[in-house]
């Protein structure tokens, strides 16, 4: 397999993430979420009942962590953007695409070069509450980094940085980066 994702490990991945003991499995946390996030990036006003911000804010977690990663060598290059893409696409049932991706890569962008990536990394870990989404947001943001000829060293660094910041165990960076290049063929 290249080091390109396939659709398969994508939708693997949406699936664990999205699946969650309070919503049906169908209308997963992330999908719900990014159906607020994509409804706010339309403009459209958010419903006053229904709406669930914790839902929000873990998509948009999962998303920046993954973002952050990649970047966090100064290259997000065309493997590490078309598998972040992939990752926000599915996640949000093709919800979050073309205008409303490239807003969101813009916001992030402009958010990490305000802010930095210690800030940008101590507020994913605010916004993720289980646990379990806290492990599956590292091995998302483990395979985007993965994705183009393995982890690099600052890469990792970043990883490490994340799972502090999610108050996980430094071993699971390893096991996330294990998991990601196994998944990936490497």
């Amino acid at each position: 397999m290249s080091k390109t994702s396939s659709p398969r490990l994508v939708e693997r991945l949406v699936a664990r993430l999205s699946a969650s003991g309070q919503v049906p499995e169908a209308s997963g946390v992330l999908a719900q979420a990014a159906q607020r996030y994509a409804d706010t990036g339309a403009g459209c006003a958010l419903p006053e009942s229904g709406f669930d911000e914790a839902s929000a804010l873990l998509f948009e977690a999962v998303v920046e962590a993954a973002f952050l990663v990649a970047n966090a060598d100064g290259d997000f290059d065309s493997t590490e953007r078309r598998l972040f893409e992939e990752v926000v696409s599915e996640a949000s049932a093709k919800r979050v695409e073309g205008p409303r991706l490239a807003a969101l890569l813009e916001d992030l962008t402009l958010q990490l070069s305000d802010d930095g990536l210690a800030r940008r990394l101590r507020g994913v870990g605010q916004a993720i509450q289980l646990v379990e989404h806290r492990r599956e947001t590292l091995r998302v943001a483990a395979l985007v980094a993965a994705v183009s000829g393995g982890v690099s060293e600052v890469e990792r660094s970043t990883l490490e940085s994340l799972a502090q910041s999610l108050g996980l165990e430094p071993e699971l960076v390893e096991q996330a980066v294990g998991e990601a290049l196994q998944a990936l063929g490497a």
